[in-house]
């Protein structure tokens, strides 16, 4: 049997889904477990397709690039500045 998420979780996905850009949560693992419909477009898949997808999966299905198209290292990324620092990081 799968563990209730977390209040944190489901004020995020709340949140997520009321959003007008895409917007991926991950828990404090780094599995993804939601994401909202603008991030359905540009992953082609929904979350219930998808969803949990443990850390070492997504970062191998998915690349993180900058606008310049250069790719962002995985400990660059905003989701692991944001669990090495316990705070919010965005980039754009």
């Amino acid at each position: 049997m799968a563990a209730a998420p977390s209040l944190p979780l489901i004020l995020a996905r709340e949140f997520a889904a009321n959003v007008a850009t895409p917007f991926l949560v991950l828990d404090r693992e780094g599995t993804l477990v939601y994401f909202n419909e603008r991030a359905e477009r540009l992953i082609g898949s929904t979350p219930g397709e998808l969803c949990p997808l443990p850390e070492l999966e997504w970062r191998q299905r998915f690349s993180i690039e900058r606008l310049d198209g250069s790719e962002v290292a995985d400990e660059q990324t905003p989701s692991a500045t944001a669990r090495r620092e316990r705070r919010p990081v965005h980039e754009t």
